[in-house]
């Protein structure tokens, strides 16, 4: 009894297909990545075995589908088999280039770091500093603080407006009921990178929420130009920040038994790209070095 095409390709020919593709993932996996996948091999291996006998009866002139009801189902896991094993393939190679990565971040913290343009500063205190291994474990912090003590390649802009902007819509995602009340400033652009100066004004938003201690948090965020510096200026309608907050945000807790990694590389940043950050009155103030075409005066 012949079958129908359609049939042998999606019940025999498009598993087998996928097996194989499984099976020299699985392969290039154990050899690239980590040699305990070679299980998948042989998994895939004995369900492509399957696979070919049915094929085999095909070429036979038989029908290897008694049931297409379980062929059907034999053929989905057989699809799922495959994709899973290429997804934890993929996901292992992932962590490990992580750890890698986490590897050349710890061996640059404790070395010696550059200021924006300049030459290498000797700092042998760096090697047992306070970013040691420790910061490894954390990847977003890692990144973090990774960007915080390399050199901001020259030409590296970012529109504050924006960075703001992106800092606060993720604040409230996570905080929904926090109101953050702030000026409109249609363009200002400052030396910095993007993304990690987002994720500095975010750091410092989610520690006004943190200490917050009433019922309905409020954030002020106000923006002003003095000279050739843009200035952010946070400030709540709660007690402000603690001192030991205050403290690392400004670099003056570096022998705290207890740091915040998430706030500890804000000074450093900044102080890279030629800005700084001060905390005083409850209040805090961002300051990075405009562009010369980076937006008009703002009081």
């Amino acid at each position: 009894m012949a079958v129908d095409p359609l049939i042998a390709f999606s019940m025999t020919i498009l598993p087998l297909l996928a097996l194989i593709f499984g099976i020299l993932v699985s392969l290039w996996g154990a050899v690239r990545v980590d040699r305990w996948l070679l299980l998948g091999t042989v998994l895939l291996g004995l369900m492509g075995g399957h696979q070919l006998t049915e094929a085999y009866q095909l070429v036979l002139g038989g029908n290897p589908y008694p049931s297409l009801f379980g062929e059907g189902f034999e053929t989905a896991v057989n699809l799922l088999a495959a994709g899973l094993l290429w997804v934890v393939t993929r996901r292992i190679l992932t962590e490990r280039r992580h750890r890698e990565q986490q590897a050349v971040l710890a061996r640059e913290l404790s070395s010696d770091s550059r200021p924006v343009g300049g030459e290498a500063e000797v700092d042998d205190s760096g090697a047992d500093g306070l970013f040691g291994l420790a910061t490894s474990d954390l990847p977003l912090v890692g990144r973090f603080v990774t960007a915080a003590f390399r050199t901001l390649p020259l030409g590296t802009t970012a529109d504050l407006p924006s960075a703001i902007e992106t800092a606060v819509r993720n604040l409230q995602v996570t905080y929904p009921a926090t109101t953050v009340d702030r000026e409109t400033v249609e363009e200002l652009t400052v030396f910095a990178e993007p993304s990690t100066l987002a994720e500095i004004v975010e750091t410092v938003l989610k520690q006004f929420v943190v200490y917050n201690d009433t019922n309905d948090p409020a954030i002020s965020i106000a923006v002003s130009t003095r000279g050739s510096t843009a200035v952010v200026r946070i400030e709540d309608n709660g007690p402000g920040l603690p001192n030991a907050v205050a403290d690392q945000l400004a670099g003056q807790d570096e022998d705290s038994m207890a740091p915040n990694f998430e706030l500890v590389p804000v000074h450093g940043l900044l102080e890279k790209w030629g800005g700084s950050i001060t905390v005083e009155s409850g209040a805090v103030e961002i300051s990075v070095l405009r562009t010369k075409s980076g937006g008009s005066e703002i009081e």
